[in-house]
């Protein structure tokens, strides 16, 4: 079994119309969210981890303590954005050397092509733990396409800092959705 932990980014200052940028760090309040996802998370071992690298995905994973074998920056995980702002920020050049980049050549691709990729790829994966830190688009569109019989699903809203558990089943390569937009971590801490 896969089992497939997906975390939304901390709130960040485009949210709070403190930083007006395509790619914002996280808020004050964001780096607190992001803090006590290791309270929810923190007793999983993951296998490997798929960062966004979009800074407040990056800032995330990074105020979460949260740690895998291996952690990669996958480009198909970065939000969908005007084309000339993938142009003014893509590629990076200076990520954090925690991570590995992968998929850099798809970064203009829909959305909807690489988040189809980033599953399929994750149903050949072998069995273990993933960590996913992504955005809400994403997010949604990962787990409609892993839940969804044929295609996309639903539309999922998802909060920030909350977590979302798929099981992927390999023989059928189908997933069931285990937890939906888990906030209890943000709750107990007054960040909801």
């Amino acid at each position: 079994m896969k089992n497939i932990y997906i975390v939304r980014h901390g709130q960040s200052m485009a949210q709070t119309g403190e930083q007006y940028s395509f790619d914002a760090d996280l808020s004050d309040f964001g780096r607190q969210q992001a803090q006590v996802v290791e309270e929810a998370l923190g007793t999983v071992v993951f296998d490997r981890a798929y960062i966004s690298p979009l800074r407040r995905a990056r800032q995330t994973f990074e105020e979460s303590n949260l740690t895998a074998e291996k952690n990669f920056f996958d480009i198909r995980l970065i939000e969908l954005l005007p084309r000339e702002s993938y142009e003014s920020i893509l590629p990076y050049e200076k990520l954090p050397d925690y991570a590995k980049v992968i998929f850099n050549d798809q970064w203009l691709e829909p959305l909807r092509e690489r988040v189809k990729s980033f599953c399929d790829d994750l149903k050949k994966a072998a069995s273990g733990n993933y960590l996913v830190i992504a955005h809400m688009g994403v997010i949604s569109a990962l787990l409609s396409l892993l839940t969804a019989e044929n295609g996309f699903g639903d539309y999922y809203m998802i909060n920030n800092c909350s977590w979302s558990q798929i099981m992927i089943d390999e023989e059928s390569c189908s997933g069931k959705l285990i937890h939906l937009n888990e906030t209890a971590h943000l709750e107990r801490n007054g960040l909801i």
